[in-house]
């Protein structure tokens, strides 16, 4: 079941229309930018996104490069440099970068593609204990990534 606010962005068939605007909204933001977008939305109320990026710097909302994560044994953020096989470059390791940042225990991410395998296999190890950070995609609907951390 969707929140009201949810709605406007996902539907049981996909993302919808408005969902699509925003993330052509994020790819205009990073002028050249071509590989993976997102638009993160932080605690309940889906009404100011936060436009994130792929790479080594998730955008000027926050990401990994600003610090404030965990890293090391047990957690899904490596201490090694950036490449695809480190999810502190990936959009969705910038958005759990920005809930460790804004000490948020629920965040929505809509993405332009489906989560990669590093994603799937490591994510719910790099959010903040307790915390919920709930993933939309065309091609993968909802997915609910629950920290496996606790207080």
């Amino acid at each position: 079941m969707f929140t009201s606010e949810e709605l406007l962005y996902v539907t049981d068939h996909g993302l919808t229309v408005r969902a699509h605007a925003m993330l052509a909204a994020a790819r205009a933001y990073f002028v050249g930018h071509q590989e993976a977008v997102g638009a993160l939305f932080i605690e309940h109320g889906m009404q100011y996104p936060m436009f994130l990026k792929s790479g080594y710097e998730g955008g000027p909302w926050g990401g990994t490069q600003r610090g404030s994560v965990p890293r090391g044994r047990g957690w899904g953020f490596t201490s090694g440099g950036p490449s695809q096989g480190n999810i502190a470059t990936h959009v969705e390791g910038h958005a759990s970068a920005v809930m460790w940042q804004r000490t948020a225990g629920y965040a929505v991410l809509i993405v332009d593609r489906p989560m990669c395998s590093v994603c799937h296999r490591s994510l719910h190890a790099t959010l903040p204990p307790n915390s919920t950070l709930v993933v939309y995609s065309d091609e993968e609907g909802r997915t609910i990534v629950r920290a496996s951390h606790a207080r």
